[in-house]
């Protein structure tokens, strides 16, 4: 779609240490819609190096509740947080917003297409 195309800094962009995990608070942030006719989603937080994972309910996959979700596991997080990764997901248009209240920045990975290898 339009917005796929449009939205946000691509992962090109992103740095090496980040590329190859040599550095810690790098994320990786991801949703997971709940079951047929739930609102509910989980929110997934991932460092790409330790592994580490933090997730929190959502009430749904709107970009107020992606950023207040967010928050939560960020007060427990061990260490800076030096980037976040996403895909294009519409609940993830609040990238700006992210980058303006934690002052990190937010990469959009690649759209994935089952026929290019």
């Amino acid at each position: 779609s339009r917005y796929n195309q449009a939205v946000g800094t691509s992962i090109e962009i992103r740095s090496e240490s980040a590329n190859r995990r040599t550095e810690k608070g790098r994320l990786e942030m991801d949703t997971v819609r709940g079951g047929r006719g739930s609102k509910a989603a989980v929110l997934t937080i991932v460092d790409r190096v330790t592994r580490l994972m933090a997730t929190t309910k959502l009430q749904n996959l709107s970009q107020n509740a992606v950023l207040k979700g967010f928050a939560r596991p960020m007060v427990d997080f061990p260490g800076p947080v030096r980037s976040v990764t996403v895909d294009h997901g519409k609940e993830f248009s609040c990238d700006q917003a992210l980058t303006k209240r934690y002052r990190i920045p937010v990469y959009f990975c690649h759209a994935y297409h089952p026929n290019e290898r």
